[in-house]
């Protein structure tokens, strides 16, 4: 089933002539939108909040040059979604759906509007290195339970599109937990007019460069599909494998047969002193 979005309808390149012009062109109308968050945080704390966010995130997106196109439907029933991860457009283009809780880096929250917007949105966070993983993980079940949807990236950070990465497991417990399926979503962005990939936000790339190439591309697309609901009574280390590999198979990428599971420290502290009197 294909549909559009409800809400919307890599190595850095030289900017063609044409693409100056363009990026030039977007550039007023992306900083008036900044503005326009601005105000729309000073307004926030009615019921329609949520709608008022995700209509924001979704023009900012549609601004940025691309559509999006929406292949599948939501479960009817809360889920916790999981995602691929690709680019920092990952989370906009989710958040356009109205009324899901994201879980994003604690770095998030200390963006300009943006920020503000996502904590407004009820946004969880997390730090990486802080072991925070199962209070974050807790405040997801309370979500869960209160019949929302949660988003989560279990990859944990961004690729070039061209794998699906180790799944981290733990996160993905929380829907255990809470008793509610996971559903995985794939993001695939089509490649600029010049066949390169420029969707990808990998490694140390600056923010200001990506978004600039972003603006001087005329369009690009993103495909966003809803998959078949993974079952989340099975171990969290199978429910990670199998998400995996629906990923995988759905974007037509590599994935081996089963991913490294997470190592037991306990355990392997003993097998030492067992082993070698460590």
């Amino acid at each position: 089933m294909s549909a559009t979005s409800p809400v919307v309808s890599s190595k850095a390149a030289d900017i063609s002539f044409s693409g100056s012009l363009r990026e030039a062109y977007r550039w007023p109308l992306v900083v008036a939108h900044v503005l326009k968050g601005m105000a729309l945080v000073k307004t926030l704390g009615y019921v329609s909040d949520a709608a008022r966010i995700a209509k924001y995130q979704a023009d900012l997106v549609s601004l940025i040059g691309i559509d999006v196109r929406v292949v599948g439907t939501p479960i009817e029933q809360t889920a916790l979604w999981a995602c691929n991860h690709v680019s920092w457009v990952d989370a906009p283009i989710i958040g356009s759906f109205p009324g899901c809780v994201s879980v994003a880096k604690q770095e998030v929250s200390e963006w300009p509007v943006i920020g503000d917007l996502v904590k407004a949105g009820d946004t969880l966070f997390i730090k990486r290195g802080a072991n925070q993983a199962n209070d974050v993980r807790d405040q997801m079940v309370e979500v869960l339970n209160g019949g929302r949807n949660v988003v989560v990236y279990p990859e944990g950070t961004t690729t070039a599109g061209d794998q699906i990465s180790y799944v981290f497991p733990r996160l993905l417990s929380a829907a255990t937990t809470a008793g509610v399926p996971i559903q995985p979503i794939s993001l695939r962005y089509s490649d600029a007019a010049n066949g390169e990939s420029i969707a990808p936000y990998i490694d140390n790339m600056e923010f200001l460069p990506h978004l600039r190439r972003l603006l001087a591309e005329k369009r690009i697309e993103c495909t966003l599909e809803f998959l078949e609901p993974v079952d989340s009574e099975q171990p969290r280390d199978d429910i990670a494998n199998q998400l995996r590999q629906r990923l995988a198979a759905n974007l037509a990428l590599p994935a081996t047969a089963n991913q490294k599971r997470e190592i037991d420290l306990h355990a392997l502290i003993a097998f030492l002193k067992s082993r070698h009197g460590i």
